[in-house]
């Protein structure tokens, strides 16, 4: 329909009749292949405090962030850049998944004195990202700022018996949705929202056990 080169030169057809359907002769190239390009840049943030008690143990503290300054998108050779920082895009021809511009996680430890307890809480946060339009401009859709928080206990049974157990999403914090992310069979997402971004299962808890002899 376009006539771009870049498209058509991945279609052959038969040299004799210009035919495509039903030529051993004609193909379509549908091979993957890198097509466009990604560019990014922002600050990673670490810090960690630690302190002792005297009869409760010792605590830590760990700070992980990723403030996002720039994710700049070309979806294909010659066409326009896209500014994808704090925005989302239901189709692959932007800016797919949401990319919030500042995300964490902070884990605090409590190193029990008590047989070899240990427990931890982890806060895990997502900005909110908005929806980039196709003409350029912000839409009205968006997906909120979400918070999550995680609990698990590790525990030292005998020497050779760890166990585990623990609940991730305490609170069950529903994901951020917007219908403009679309359903089922989406380019990244799926139930309106994005599954490899925010928690879409809601709370989930697990115990494990590692037995070594």
């Amino acid at each position: 329909d376009t006539g771009d080169p870049f498209f058509c030169s991945l279609i052959v057809r038969d040299p004799v009749n210009g035919l495509l359907a039903g030529n051993e002769n004609a193909f379509v190239i549908a091979t993957n292949v890198n097509t466009g390009s990604l560019k990014t840049s922002g600050f990673d943030i670490l810090g960690t405090y630690e302190f002792d008690t005297d009869s409760l143990g010792s605590f830590s503290l760990d700070y992980v962030a990723t403030i996002l300054d720039s994710l700049e998108k070309v979806p294909l050779p010659g066409e326009p850049a896209f500014e994808c920082a704090g925005f989302f895009s239901p189709t692959r021809a932007e800016c797919g998944v949401s990319s919030p511009e500042y995300r964490h996680r902070i884990p605090v430890t409590w190193y029990t004195p008590w047989n070899d307890i240990n427990a931890q809480l982890v806060w895990r946060y997502f900005g909110e990202a908005k929806q980039f339009g196709t003409d350029g401009s912000t839409r009205i859709s968006r997906l909120d700022s979400v918070n999550y928080f995680d609990l698990n206990v590790h525990a030292t049974v005998f020497d050779f018996v760890d166990l585990r157990i623990g609940i991730n999403n305490l609170f069950d914090e529903q994901p951020p949705v917007s219908t403009e992310v679309g359903g089922a069979g989406g380019s990244f997402g799926t139930g309106n929202t994005f599954p490899g971004v925010y928690d879409a299962l809601g709370r989930f808890m697990f115990v494990g056990t590692t037995i070594t002899f």
